[in-house]
């Protein structure tokens, strides 16, 4: 399994298991980067625990705080809407914010494959 496929099954992982997420958020709303790959995308980052969202925050020159989201939140109305926008997921971005960009859709459906059948998300 190459790298970039496992860092992002430890961060399905990690959000299920704590049934949440991160992003980042200042005065003017959540962070939004340009894509690496394709001209016409724009990535949200989305950190699978707060102590990698702060530190990728505290790199940034604009005063950007860690945001808490339920994995409810973004299986009912984050992804859905990022899909609709064609907005895709960073997937724990580092620093120069950079790192594995995923269609929101491909996100959606992997939590959702991965979730406990009787669980409530």
């Amino acid at each position: 399994m190459s790298y970039l496929k496992q860092k992002y099954a430890q961060f399905l992982d990690t959000i299920i298991k704590a049934n949440s997420v991160w992003v980042l958020k200042s005065a003017e709303g959540y962070l939004q980067v340009a894509s690496d790959r394709f001209a016409e995308v724009e990535v949200i980052p989305f950190f699978s625990d707060q102590a990698h969202a702060s530190a990728v925050a505290s790199s940034l020159d604009d005063e950007y705080v860690p945001e808490q989201l339920s994995l409810t939140e973004c299986i009912e109305d984050w992804w859905p809407s990022m899909e609709a926008d064609n907005v895709w997921v960073g997937v724990d971005f580092d620093e120069a914010l950079e790192g594995l960009e995923i269609e929101a859709w491909q996100v959606l459906d992997d939590v959702l494959s991965r979730l406990p059948v009787d669980r409530d998300h």
